[in-house]
């Protein structure tokens, strides 16, 4: 029997297109199935999974690509597991608040991270 990996227990499957950002973190997510594609673009992408431990970098996220948040069927973001004193999980909720997304769902990717797919509220 095969090990789930953490690509598979975020919903990356064959025919996915996947935005990832810093690539460099790409190994995290373990091997990829066949047939996932990267997409060049936030707004070509069917996942998009982000790492990001301040609250620089989510404001930064919204600021990018705000207009377009939407378009993936999922988006991750990844922070650390271990709150900071500046940057924790209730800091990241009120963050997405403030630009109307929530956490819907929360997947562990190692000692050091933990994935939040986020979906905006639905008013």
């Amino acid at each position: 029997m095969s090990q789930t990996t953490v690509a598979d227990r975020l919903g990356i499957r064959p025919g996915v297109s996947l935005w990832f950002s810093p690539i460099e973190w790409l190994r995290l997510l373990g091997p990829l199935p066949p047939g996932v594609r990267m997409a060049g673009q936030f707004a070509g992408a069917s996942v998009a999974v982000l790492f990001v431990s301040s609250a620089g970098s989510v404001q930064e996220f919204f600021r990018l690509h705000g207009t377009v948040v939407t378009t993936p069927k999922a988006i991750w973001m990844c922070a650390p597991t271990t709150g900071r004193s500046t940057f924790n999980r209730s800091y990241l909720d009120s963050i997405l608040a403030g630009h109307g997304h929530r956490v819907v769902e929360e997947v562990p990717i190692d000692d050091a991270w933990t994935a939040v797919r986020i979906s905006r509220f639905v008013r």
